[in-house]
């Protein structure tokens, strides 16, 4: 693995927006396993979450009615929350990326959205090399995850692609490589 170019400047997030990021997600995942509309809407209108949903997080956070294809689809952002969550120190190490990550291994869950206001005034970021680093390595894989099968290195075997481009995604946006998660360019 390369150092970072020093020639490429990150613009990181601020540690509130990262935060208010990952409590925007963990809002739209509630509703994609809740059967009952928006069953967490104080919360969201109270700490100005909806501010960091995508318009269509937004169109689908408020929706009476989904489908199950929209809940399986918007379930993808669990993906989202490692690099966030690593870059925030509330995960050590970011899961492999042949391996889904799952709410219940976030560790201080109930603290993050029961003391939501303290997560917020505690947000703090790793340090700027360690997330260029970090979205250096994303931005491999997932390059190496889009290669055709005959030219994949024996590395694409042990990446999902699915996996890898939610978290490049979060990276990505996270070192300021999008102006707004729903403009965060891969290519």
């Amino acid at each position: 693995m390369n150092a970072p170019d020093p020639s490429f400047q990150i613009n990181v997030r601020h540690p509130f927006e990262v935060a208010q990021r990952v409590l925007a997600i963990l809002a739209v995942l509630d509703r994609a396993c809740s059967i009952e509309a928006a069953p967490t809407v104080d919360w969201v209108y109270a700490y100005n979450i909806d501010r960091y949903f995508s318009e269509a997080e937004r169109e689908f956070y408020f929706s009476t009615t989904v489908s199950d294809e929209d809940r399986a689809d918007f379930g993808w952002l669990t993906e989202s929350l490692p690099p966030m969550l690593w870059a925030l120190g509330y995960i050590e190490e970011m899961p492999k990326l042949d391996q889904r990550f799952a709410l219940e291994k976030i560790p201080y869950l109930y603290q993050i959205t029961n003391s939501t206001a303290q997560f917020l005034g505690d947000a703090c970021l790793r340090h700027n090399d360690a997330l260029s680093i970090a979205e250096e390595q994303h931005c491999q894989a997932h390059w190496q995850a889009m290669q055709p099968a005959k030219k994949a290195k024996k590395i694409n075997e042990s990446i999902d692609p699915d996996i890898i481009y939610e978290r490049r995604y979060a990276i990505s946006w996270l070192v300021g490589l999008g102006d707004s998660w729903d403009n965060v360019n891969l290519a």
